[in-house]
């Protein structure tokens, strides 16, 4: 799945069919609106929701393996 990690503008957004936030403790969850700048997205599970979660879901449980490696 091809991602970009950066600076995203309004316009960007507005033009997005699906965007996700992502945190090591939520994992990845649909944005739905910018708060106080009238971005409002569909919010909904978009078809490529389900393989994101999927593949930072496997990039997370590699990672611990690769740590818990090291020691």
């Amino acid at each position: 799945i091809p991602a970009e990690e950066g600076v995203v503008g309004l316009a960007d957004l507005r033009g997005a069919g699906e965007a996700f936030v992502t945190n090591a403790v939520i994992g990845v969850i649909p944005v739905r609106a910018v708060l106080g700048l009238g971005v409002e997205l569909a919010g909904r599970r978009g078809p490529l929701l389900p393989a994101v979660r999927r593949a930072y879901l496997e990039w997370k449980s590699e990672r611990a393996r690769s740590v818990l490696n090291r020691r």
